[in-house]
């Protein structure tokens, strides 16, 4: 963890290193030197941090077994060890029959009156567990279902998600559904935890809206004429610990 000496200008493109000999809690060191690189925005009306919908301090998500294939196993609690934002988050652990080609767990939130439309965005901190399975999002109204594609989990650690809904049909305004992980060829992809924190709602994107790339870790955005660090700066270690 680190304070900026200064505050960044806007419009710039910054970078900082981190070197192959730091260390997590357990003594794991990276193995190779790390380089970051992040831009900011152009001016303070160019990036919003959005509405918190679902905040995860409390179970906020359920399994939905009707949109799920091939579950073995699942745990679904609360985890305040484990949070990015807040109290807590929505811890999964889960393990697939790996049997069939298209095995799934699906959770729903249970507050699904929010709405999204072409013009929004969406974003979360999402924890990687490495098993490269697959993450979707879910809008639905009216039986008009789309799952758009958000990351896939070759990662550990928290990072930051963001999906503009451009692929939405336009002038219609969509129900957040669910979020749908899915199981992939890979080695570690039969089981797996992640965890979920911090959904938001960017709104009208497409007029100025959130413009920054999420890098691992890390997010910056202005607000009121301030540039604002959403949180301290983390990485990550192979066994996916946090550098303080």
């Amino acid at each position: 963890r680190f304070e900026l000496p200064q505050a960044l200008e806007p419009g710039a493109t910054y970078s900082f290193s981190i070197s192959k000999d730091l260390k997590d809690i357990n003594g794991v060191d990276f193995g190779t030197d790390r380089l970051f690189t992040f831009t900011t925005a152009a001016s303070s009306d160019q990036a919003r941090i959005g509405d918190l919908l679902i905040p995860c301090d409390t179970l906020s998500f359920d399994v939905n077994y009707g949109k799920t294939l091939g579950l073995a196993t699942k745990t679904l609690v609360v985890e305040k060890s484990r949070n990015y934002e807040g109290a807590a988050s929505n811890r999964l652990a889960y393990a697939f029959n790996a049997t069939d080609e298209d095995e799934h767990v699906f959770l729903q939130p249970r507050d699904m009156s929010h709405l999204f439309t072409s013009r929004d965005a969406i974003a979360l901190e999402l924890y990687g567990d490495l098993s490269e399975n697959e993450v979707q999002l879910e809008f639905s109204v009216e039986g008009d279902v789309h799952l758009l594609p958000l990351t896939v989990l070759d990662y550990a650690g928290w990072r930051y998600q963001y999906l503009e809904l451009t692929a939405l049909p336009e002038g219609v305004e969509f129900q957040f559904t669910g979020i749908r992980i899915s199981r992939s060829e890979a080695v570690l992809s039969p089981s797996g935890e992640i965890c979920i924190d911090a959904v938001r709602r960017i709104n009208n994107v497409t007029n100025g809206g959130e413009e920054l790339e999420a890098s691992e870790g890390t997010q910056y955005l202005f607000r009121d004429n301030q540039i604002l660090v959403r949180k301290a700066d983390r990485t990550y270690t192979l066994t996916g610990n946090c550098v303080e």
